[in-house]
């Protein structure tokens, strides 16, 4: 090979270009580029992965002619490139590589050696580079790694600013700093700070490039276990805690082009474990289906593994994110606990040892552990402890207080986060009367500190949204209700002292759990001084009889916290002390004990920081299964980065900003040696732990009642304890269906008073503020699969051009997998699979909006009306109830454009689980109220409108005196209509009102009825049943005939059913 055609390679092009490579490797390399149309060194640069195209599915002779020379076929199909072609490939790149680093070596200008000192003074910036390079050389090494990457920017910038664009050259550590900034600070600002920083920054194209290749990329139900195994080889890992939870997505299908799939619907379980990627096809007719017949996914689940820092690691790791898929919450306990086997051994096949697992008490979750645990539960035919891996521990004697079993594979943890939030939120439920013997525990008490003029913000520290029970995972206000000052005010009332107990517990719980300065043994003794107050506490109300009418017999959960908050303390406490003891006979590593990284909160932080990454001008604040995917790798990409710059020291390290409260966390840990560990006694922790809550309800009628009933002491209490677990609350499990867990057990009551979601302070806003994205808005999220949601551009048949959407007559072959073919207007198109999505999704999830509790006082419905141009009639109402607590609900109105209107309806409940038994009504109620906004005042039990329209509070509404005549008992309630039009009770169905003599319209009955069995509330007034024609054969024929039906009988469109048509209305306007 000749000096000249090397010197030059980099402008060779097209036949030149082809025979330097036949030349350099062969003609089989030549033919794969030429195929690909790859015609310069250039373009062989930027795409140096000639070889991704063989498995593309492709039907040319010529690329079938390539790959049969180029490729072995297996027998599964598949085909790899023969190791030959890769070595060739690998020469021509190593080779190109050499000639880019020697053209950057002397690509540097011919600058005068012997530049003059006026030269330099005339230049400020010289001058300053020189002064500032010999004060880090006089400062020795110390100063130049500090300064380590500001010299390499430097250096990149101003040798960069010497050559074309082209040529740009960047260090592995300015990829680095420009991932991280284009993660952190979004397109905008970085782009913002390319443009001007000429030189310093890779363009947005080679960090799109960067991020594909880092092998991050994460696919819908794919567990990463080998990317996990990679990992903890890297950092020299082998144990870990896993956890799992769930937050509320956006509810939209997305076509992923990587991988060929539908991502957005519910992932189908294989014995609980996720089926990866399991919605493919290549047919419009199929995807049609599922939108039809299957809910979009409503949660995202992850699964999140923390690792357990190494001896060598002055930091504890970043969690990793093993799995991510979209659920729809029907998954059950025995799922979750087929799905933590398959984990645990996909882990230990790979040399990681899962400790356990933490999520929220969710009571699924509370099932599966109990089950796994052996925690008055047990799995006869699956008998887990007997594990090869198990740990055994060794007890010097029978601890009668301690009950989980000796064998435990797996360990678990409550997330103690939302454990201290649901103990608050039992303090603040309208619906608990807790007790400690003669003293209340009660918000009362907070009210009149914050209320009282003695008394400042200064001394307490307390507002009142410390005390809002709507906030139900407000966190920093149970750190509030813990606070010293607050104990001393109520230290000092006689009054409060079962309040000031009931918080000393909850700080109790934080001390044990959370707080990342508390020792081991401290830990130990508050986990434990909680339990054996709740079992007193327990105790006491499951022996006390309440005779007073203040108190009811049957009914004594009110006084005592949830069941999920008290298994979860047990849960917690049994476990804590479990994990002590393996550690003291070596079977773990002391780091096994930062109890506070074992929990869920590593699930909830991944969904925080996902939501942060929009664009700067971005209202988007939450995302799709889809987004969480892409948003998730970038996330895992970044705290690589971190790692890598905390911990390598062979590298001049980026410097991260670390929030203050954070600044000291390595500092403030509390870790034990394992001679510290070792000295733990665990039997006098304990008995100290015992006495301390003996000694807090000492005073209180409490104890009296115990040592009456001959329970008061340590084993006692937990005789009596155990043998009521074991009567009342006994599990077991022979097959893939669980038994349910007795709701009466020990007469605790559910989770009525903290049924929400896990982060909904983050989601708890109305749709519309979900995706509505500014004018000048860049989201990030944005590529160019997403399609406009823009429904003027819907596809009409009788059109022939479809501008701005991805429908074409023909596409290349190496992109015909993202199209599905069709036929429009008798001709064949191909149409994009996420224009098809597009296509097939109805209403806009912007245009609904979510139903806002306001407790037990009202239920408030937010409403948009969304037709300016008065379209559409009023009766276009949608309204949707999804689950428990929340409600779609779009209205238009002819003629009218009406943003953020309101109808309250006042509806008695309890809780938002009863929600469901309410719809039917609530249905009712709306329609009436939003169809009638034709001015009026909004009021909280009434309707807006004029004052007959009200709401209806029961199924049967009729004149008083008929409901008497019938035999029925009119009684209070809300019914539209004139005063003497009332509920009634029982009767007859005398007709009333004008018009009884004529008959009664049995079509016009016969279609109430069928109505009602729809679930509508069909509301009577005088005379209904006798109005219309009563000669009608059908149901059928009376709808036909109020619709001007063909005489065939043929049912008309569904808008005349509803609507009827100008001259005659349509039947259901008759009720």
């Amino acid at each position: 090979m000749d000096n000249t055609m090397t010197d030059n390679v980099f402008s060779l092009k097209n036949d030149e270009f082809y025979g330097f490579i036949h030349t350099l490797v062969g003609q089989q390399i030549v033919d794969i580029l030429k195929f690909q149309s790859i015609t310069s060194t250039q373009s062989l640069i930027r795409y140096p992965n000639i070889f991704d195209i063989f498995n593309m599915k492709c039907s040319e002779p010529d690329f079938l002619s390539i790959r049969k020379t180029s490729c072995l076929e297996l027998e599964d199909g598949q085909f790899i490139v023969k190791v030959g072609l890769i070595n060739n490939l690998n020469y021509l790149l190593d080779f190109l590589k050499q000639q880019q680093n020697k053209i950057s070596e002397d690509s540097y200008m011919d600058v005068d050696s012997n530049l003059t000192f006026d030269f330099i003074n005339k230049h400020p910036l010289l001058k300053n580079l020189v002064l500032w390079y010999q004060r880090i050389e006089s400062e020795g090494v110390t100063n130049t790694d500090k300064n380590g990457f500001l010299i390499d920017f430097i250096n990149t910038v101003t040798n960069n600013l010497t050559k074309s664009s082209n040529h740009f050259r960047y260090s592995d550590k300015i990829k680095d700093f420009a991932l991280s900034l284009y993660i952190l600070g979004g397109k905008l600002t970085y782009e913002f700070i390319r443009l001007n920083i000429p030189g310093s920054l890779p363009s947005l194209t080679m960090l799109t490039t960067l991020i594909s290749n880092s092998n991050l990329k994460i696919s819908e139900a794919e567990f990463r276990f080998d990317q996990l195994q990679k990992h903890f080889e890297n950092l020299n890992l082998q144990y870990a805690f896993g956890s799992e939870d769930a937050t509320g997505v956006i509810k939209k299908i997305k076509y992923d082009s990587i991988t060929n799939k539908f991502i957005g619907f519910p992932t189908p379980l294989d014995h609980g474990v996720p089926i990866k990627e399991y919605y493919h096809t290549d047919s419009l007719d199929t995807l049609k289906l599922w939108f039809n017949s299957i809910d979009k996914s409503s949660l995202l689940n992850v699964h999140m593994i923390q690792p357990v820092q190494s001896t060598t690691q002055n930091t504890i790791p970043s969690p990793f994110l093993l799995s991510a898929y979209g659920i729809d919450n029907t998954a059950t306990a025995n799922d979750i606990l087929q799905r933590w086997w398959y984990i645990f051994n996909q882990c230990l096949q790979r040399n990681i040892r899962i400790i356990g697992f933490a999520t929220d008490a969710d009571a699924k979750y509370v099932r599966a552990m109990r089950l796994m645990s052996g925690f008055f539960a047990s799995l006869p035919n699956f008998p887990v402890h007997q594990h090869q891996q198990a740990f055994t521990v060794k007890l010097k004697s029978r601890w009668p207080w301690f009950f989980l079993r000796e064998q435990q594979l797996l360990l678990f943890f409550q997330d103690a986060t939302h454990l201290a939030t649901k103990w608050r939120n039992r303090l603040l439920s309208s619906t608990a009367e807790l007790r400690l013997g003669d003293q209340s525990i009660s918000t009362n008490h907070l009210y009149s500190i914050i209320d009282n003029g003695k008394f400042t913000k200064i001394d307490h520290g307390l507002t009142k949204s410390d005390v809002n029970p709507k906030d139900r995972q407000n966190f920093s206000s149970c750190v509030k209700l813990t606070s010293d000052d607050l104990f001393k005010i109520l230290k000092d009332n006689v009054d409060t002292q079962g309040t000031l107990i009931y918080l000393q517990m909850l700080k109790m719980i934080i001390m044990a759990y959370i707080d990342k300065k508390t020792t081991i043994v401290a830990r130990l003794r508050s986990a434990w001084c909680v339990v054996f107050f709740c079992r007193i506490w327990l105790t006491w109300i499951k022996l006390k009889t309440f005779n007073t009418t203040q108190f009811s017999e049957k009914n004594k959960s009110r006084y005592f916290i949830t069941r999920p908050a008290y298994l979860s303390v047990e849960i917690n406490a049994h476990n804590l002390l479990y994990l002590i003891l393996p550690v003291q006979q070596k079977q773990l590593p002391p780091q096994s004990l930062h109890i506070h990284t074992f929990s869920s909160q590593a699930c909830e932080s991944i969904f925080r920081n996902t939501r942060a990454l929009s664009g700067v001008y971005s209202t988007i604040v939450n995302f799709t299964v889809h987004d969480f995917l892409r948003r998730a790798q970038r996330l895992s990409l970044l705290n690589d980065i971190k790692f890598k710059h905390l911990n390598d020291r062979s590298v001049n390290n980026l410097v991260f900003p670390v929030h203050y409260k954070h600044r000291h966390d390595h500092q403030s840990l509390a870790t034990q040696s394992q001679r510290e560990v070792d000295l733990i006694d665990v039997e006098q922790i304990i008995t100290e732990a015992y006495h301390e809550a003996i000694d807090m309800l000492n005073g209180l009628e409490i104890l009296n009642l115990l040592n009456d009933k001959n329970v008061l002491g340590l084993k006692p209490l937990s005789e009596y304890v155990f043998k009521q677990l074991n009567s009342n609350s006994k599990m077991y499990d022979y097959s893939s269906q669980l038994s349910q867990m007795d709701d009466g057990e020990f007469e605790i009551a559910d989770d009525d008073d903290d049924d929400d979601d896990d982060d909904n302070d983050d989601d708890n806003r109305t749709a519309a503020d979900l995706n509505i994205n500014d004018g000048f808005s860049s989201n990030d999220d944005y590529d160019d699969e997403d399609e406009q949601d823009d429904t003027r551009n819907l596809i009409n048949t009788t059109r022939e051009e479809f501008s701005g959407m991805k429908v074409f007559n023909m596409v290349q072959p190496h992109i015909e997998h993202s199209y599905f073919k069709a036929t429009i207007n008798d001709d064949i198109k191909y149409i994009h699979k996420q224009t098809a999505c597009w296509l097939l999704t109805g209403e806009k999830i912007e245009n609904l909006t979510r139903l806002v509790f306001t407790g037990s006082e009202g239920i408030q419905f937010q409403f948009t009306a969304t037709d300016p141009e008065g379209k559409i009639t009023p009766s276009d109402i949608f309204f949707t109830i999804i689950d428990d607590n929340i409600i779609q609900l779009m209205v238009t109105e002819t003629n009218r454009y009406a943003n953020y209107r309101w109808c309250a309806i006042s509806v008695s409940q309890k809780s938002k689980s009863t929600l469901l038994n309410f719809h039917r009504l609530l249905l009712a109620v709306i329609i009436r109220c939003l169809v009638s906004l034709k001015g009026g005042k909004t009021q909280v039990g009434l309707c807006p409108g004029v004052a007959n329209i009200q709401c209806c509070s029961c199924t049967t509404c009729k004149d008083a005196a008929a409901c008497r005549a019938g035999g029925g008992t009119p009684h209070g309630g809300i019914c539209p209509g004139a005063a003497n039009i009332q509920c009634c009770k029982g009767g007859g169905s005398t007709p009333t009102g004008p018009g009884t003599s004529k008959p009664i319209n049995t079509m016009l009955t016969g279609l109430a009825d069928i109505l009602r069995g729809a679930g509508l509330n069909v509301v009577e007034v005088a005379g209904w049943k006798t109005r219309g024609h009563g000669m009608m054969s059908s149901v059928k024929g009376i709808i036909v005939h109020h619709t001007a039906g063909p005489a065939t009988g043929d049912f008309p469109s569904l808008a005349v059913v509803r609507d009827g048509t100008s001259s005659l209305a349509g039947p259901l306007s008759q009720l």
